[in-house]
Parts: C-alpha cells; structure tokens; sequence
C-alpha cells in the first residue's frame, strides 16, 4: 500500500508562525528583566564580599581602635569641663606659687609682677595642677562609664562587617541590588533592543515562585493537525 504524503496545512501555519513569534517577542522584556535582576544579584554579593573584606577587624587592629576611642570620648569629658579645669589648675598654681614665695593672700593675684623665671615656675605648677586634676575627673566612677559606654558603642559600629547575621547580610545584599537596578533604570536610552529598562520593568511578565527561578518557554503542537 503507498503511503501518503502529507504536507502541512498553510493556514495553521500561517497562524502557528506569527503567534510563536509574537510570544517570543512579548516575553523578551522579561527575560531581559530576569538577566538583570541576575546581575544585580551577583553585583551585590561581590559588593558584600568586598565591604566585609574592606572592615574585617582583626583582634590587634580592634585594640587599637579601642585605646583610640576611649581617648576621644576623654577628652570630650575634658572640654565639656574646660573652665572648670582652667580655674582649679589656675587656683592651685597661685597658692603653691604664693607659699613658696611668701606672698600674702591679701594681695590680689592681678597685682603680682612676675619675672620671667616666677612666670615660668607658675606655668609650670599650673600645668601640672591642670594635669592632676584631668586625671581626678576621668578617674571618677560616673565618667569612666559614660566613656567605657560610648566606647563600647562605637566599636561596635566600626566592627559591625565581623559578625553580620543573616538578616544583616541579605538587607546589604538587597541595598546593593537594588542600586545597582536604579543606576540602570536612570539610563534614558536604549539599552535592549528598542526599550530602556524602565520599559523593560513596565512591559515584563511578573513571574510566579516557580518561575523565579529560571525561563522556560514550551510551545506544544499536535502533529496530526499541524500535517
């Protein structure tokens, strides 16, 4: 018995070709779309890899930053109490001044003429006086809490890359991803064919959980009626 031949039916292809084409080009944006997101996902992870890099403290570097630290908070405790010191020191320096030169307490301080060795002696009580009375302040119980807390704090912030949780990691990997999308998205031209991305993100296909995770077209006919 011969067999038939069978060619295809020109109208079905005719309406087969057309449509395959039109979906393929509908879905274009949303590949595009998906090969960015993509991206930014890797440009994100490469920028979380290199910050944690960039900080990574180290034991001997976070005791450095520590001495450093509770040095500055000190000496904000000091300016904070500035005139107060100034005038304890200057207080002290006149009265050990006035003991080892005999100098009556009736005499007003202002009326005293120094001479260059005097005024160089003064100077020097005074700076010692100023220096002891720095030490007596932030020796006091309530300072040194104030400054071990403020200490504590920021260091804590500046080793905030040695121990980043999960949910710290992803909300950086997110920030990264999405500056990554906005840089893109601000780019007016075209950069895909006949869209920039903003037509891009507007013409996609929101894709469900099950296809987050890749693309896949599949375009089913029946033999027997495309013949």
């Amino acid at each position: 018995m011969a067999s038939k031949n069978r060619t295809a039916n020109p109208l079905l292809l005719a309406f087969i070709i057309p449509l395959t084409l039109a979906c393929l080009w509908t879905l274009i944006p949303t590949y595009v779309k998906y090969s960015v997101n993509k991206d930014a996902d890797a440009y994100a992870e490469k920028q979380l890899e290199n910050i944690v890099a960039i900080n990574q403290i180290d034991e001997s570097r976070e005791a450095t930053l520590r001495d450093s630290f509770e040095n500055i908070f000190s000496q904000d405790i000091i300016k904070f109490n500035y005139v107060a010191l100034q005038e304890g020191a200057e207080r002290q320096a006149q009265t050990a001044f006035r003991l080892t030169n005999n100098v009556p307490d009736e005499l007003a301080w202002n009326t005293i003429e120094l001479n260059d060795s005097a005024s160089k002696s003064y100077e020097a009580q005074k700076a010692e006086a100023l220096q002891s009375l720095q030490d007596e302040l932030l020796a006091d119980s309530v300072n040194q809490v104030k400054v071990q807390n403020a200490t504590e704090k920021a260091l804590a912030q500046a080793t905030v890359y040695n121990n980043l949780n999960v949910e710290q990691a992803n909300t950086l990997r997110e920030d990264y991803a999405r500056a990554y999308k906005d840089s893109i998205r601000d780019i007016e031209d075209n950069m895909f064919l006949i869209w920039n991305y903003k037509k891009v993100e507007a013409q996609s296909i929101n894709l469900g959980l099950d296809l987050q995770g890749g693309l896949a077209v599949t375009l089913v006919i029946d033999q027997a009626d495309a013949l």
